[in-house]
């Protein structure tokens, strides 16, 4: 019997604050909004949130290598966060100097 590798899934999580930002390193209120996410999780891409037509779209994906380098809810470390659930995170890598809030973030590169 051959075992079988399936790609991670795909996560998607919305900025909602971005707290601290220092060189490489950004401290952010996120909420999950798609797949678990978890200590060492790398984001790939960051897509600005933006207004359509009155309704709430996804902008164009930049690339970016964001590492959870921590995670917290209520002060209390986490293991994972699921989705809808507002977590505390650092993130480090490429691209933590440009984050704003209200950006989504993906892992895979992509924001379909």
């Amino acid at each position: 019997m051959t075992a079988r590798h399936h790609a991670p899934e795909p996560v998607v999580v919305q900025m909602l604050e971005v707290r601290e930002q220092a060189g490489e390193r950004a401290v952010c209120i996120m909420r999950g909004l798609d797949g678990v996410f978890s200590v060492g999780t790398v984001f790939t891409a960051v897509a600005p949130e933006i207004r359509v037509a009155g309704n709430l779209a996804v902008g164009t994906p930049e690339p970016v290598a964001l590492r959870v380098d921590g995670l917290w809810f209520y002060e209390r470390p986490l293991v994972q966060a699921d989705p809808g659930l507002t977590v505390k995170v650092v993130l480090v890598g490429r691209g933590a100097g440009r984050l704003t809030d209200y950006v989504r973030l993906f892992t895979g590169g992509t924001a379909d």
